[in-house]
């Protein structure tokens, strides 16, 4: 039971360097757990939180982009989700699109933001 959401709770989006002022996760857009939060209850399993905020340090450490959606910087709006079964993948990616997210998928974990819509004319 979470304190953010039915499911997950701030501590999960924490940053992982364990020594940063984001490493409780309160900064972790509200409107990406919702979205993980409807994923999780079609899935119904548990989605482990890999990767939430990341420090600009704790970000260079683990080799994300200059300009990475974990950042506070870029709004706290992605999460790494750990699943490897495939079935599990393919339904939190079609969920994840059908809920306007950006999704990358990759052999432990999928990546999953809630970056804003970008317009090109």
């Amino acid at each position: 039971m979470g304190d953010i959401s039915r499911s997950f709770s701030y501590k999960e989006f924490g940053c992982l360097c364990g020594k940063c002022k984001y490493r409780k996760g309160y900064q972790i857009d509200l409107g990406l757990v919702l979205a993980l939060q409807r994923i999780r209850d079609e899935y119904g399993r548990p989605m482990p939180i890999n990767s939430g905020i990341r420090c600009p340090a704790h970000n260079h450490n683990v080799k994300g982009k200059l300009l990475s959606f974990h950042l506070p910087s870029q709004g706290c709006l992605a999460a790494d989700i750990g699943v490897t079964d495939r079935r599990g993948k393919i339904l939190i990616v079609k969920k994840a699109l059908e809920l306007g997210l950006s999704v990358g998928v990759y052999r432990t974990f999928i990546h999953i933001d809630n970056r804003p819509v970008q317009v090109v004319f």
